[in-house]
């Protein structure tokens, strides 16, 4: 891109104004930068100019949370690059990952594959396989897939992306470890256990290769390693898997999150299935507990753990206390 040079300053204190979250002073330098940017030659070197401008405001309000201001700034940039005689490909790439972006982290899911097919077509056609942006389209193209259900597309685009990213950085990349991730959680979709196994294994090795086997990162994957587990019916290698990874937690002094609140419940479920009740019923009360205080007492995620706790002392034959749950759980329901 050529600008002149005091645009240019512009974009570099903008730059520098995004990484210290300073939304506020970004978006005046960038705004007046696109003030001062002529477009009278109407060519199409000024309509990517023009068009990068736009991306790099739309970036400002992702990370300020002003969604809509973002949504319509990443549109128009869309727009003019796609009616440019000599569209900038790689420039139409980014736009459309990241609006793409900006809606999965919205949960707006289908509108995501659906610009991220867009952006994939794109790439496939004009970008070299090992360009950042045609990896950014294949992780979260597999990513959004995934999300939906479609199962062999997500597999295919992660089987792309693995292959590329062990051919950029090598084996034993965090980028690569993330990869191996969600591929080991594809296969595990599919009922492909020896193959999830192993990329789980995988993916643990790294993980604990690059940040200590006493990281957040270890324990997040621990628990879902144990998940895969759960589904093989192999409660005894799940149970120590779970406990390791709240130990670790415990060890950094984490808060109780969603993340301890998932571990817990799986270990309470674990402890269910080996009739062990006591333990259960402790870890399904922790459940409750943690997730009163993150989300609210009125909520799916409660009533699922009241469903639990219900479960489990119908089990116990305490009917009584079983009754009272079930009721609480449907009025969440309700």
């Amino acid at each position: 891109m050529t600008y002149s040079v005091e645009i240019e300053q512009l974009l570099n204190d903008a730059s520098l104004d995004i990484t210290e979250n300073k939304f506020a002073r970004a978006e005046r330098e960038l705004k007046k930068a696109i003030s001062l940017f002529s477009t009278e030659s109407n060519g199409d070197l000024a309509c990517q100019e023009f068009a990068y401008l736009l991306i790099m405001l739309a970036s400002v309000y992702v990370g300020w949370q002003k969604a809509d201001k973002a949504e319509t700034l990443y549109f128009k940039s869309i727009e003019l690059l796609e009616q440019s005689q000599a569209p900038c490909h790689k420039l139409l790439c980014k736009s459309l990952n990241e609006l793409a972006e900006l809606y999965i982290s919205a949960n707006k899911i289908a509108q995501a594959q659906g610009l991220l097919d867009r952006a994939n077509i794109v790439s496939e056609e004009w970008l070299e396989k090992h360009d950042p942006e045609t990896v950014n389209v294949m992780r979260n193209l597999a990513r959004v897939s995934y999300k939906l259900g479609k199962l062999p597309q997500a597999k295919t685009m992660a089987e792309r992306l693995l292959s590329t990213q062990e051919a950029v950085y090598g084996n034993r990349h965090l980028e690569v470890a993330e990869t191996l991730e969600l591929l080991a959680c594809i296969n595990q979709a599919q009922r492909k256990f020896d193959s999830s196994e192993l990329q789980f294994k995988r993916a643990l090795s790294i993980q604990e290769g690059l940040h200590g086997q006493q990281s957040e990162q270890v324990a997040r994957l621990m628990r879902k390693f144990a998940t895969l587990h759960c589904d093989k019916h192999d409660h005894c290698l799940a149970k120590p898997m779970l406990k390791k990874a709240l130990a670790i937690r415990k060890t950094l002094k984490r808060p109780q999150d969603e993340e301890y609140a998932n571990a817990c419940l799986l270990l309470a479920e674990v402890y269910y299935v080996e009739c062990n009740y006591a333990p259960s019923e402790l870890y399904y009360k922790k459940v409750l507990s943690i997730r009163k205080k993150l989300i609210g007492a009125h909520c799916l995620e409660v009533a699922d753990a009241f469903c639990g706790i219900g479960k489990l002392y119908c089990a116990m034959k305490k009917f009584r206390f079983a009754r009272t749950l079930q009721q609480r759980s449907c009025r969440h329901f309700d």
